[in-house]
């Protein structure tokens, strides 16, 4: 944070620019697949910006009851992959037996 103040970038710009920003286990499929790119407008961003959020939030939730992220791999490229096959409806979120829903 204190980088971005720095150089006098707004978060938005710095976000804008990389390719892909959190961990692995908690980005939604639509930023792995590269529906949300640095080319798209601001307006279709700011769109997709309440549904990353409710993402991300859901999957720390879940890390929350579990200790574990829904999609914990051993490697970032596993983790994606469990997150688009899960968006697919080729993989599921299981709970374990002492998680009480």
């Amino acid at each position: 944070v204190i980088g971005l103040s720095a150089s006098g970038d707004s978060a938005r710009e710095r976000i804008e620019d990389d390719d892909f920003v959190g961990k692995a286990g908690y980005v939604c499929p639509e930023m792995i697949r590269g529906s949300i790119k640095s080319g798209s407008s601001m307006l279709q961003q700011d769109q997709w910006l309440p549904a990353i959020d409710l993402w991300s939030f859901g999957c720390l939730i879940f890390k929350m009851c579990v200790g574990e992220s829904p999609f914990h791999a051993e490697s970032d490229q596993s983790a994606c992959q469990r997150v688009l096959d899960y968006a697919n409806q080729k993989g599921r979120i299981y709970f374990p037996t002492y998680v009480d829903l």
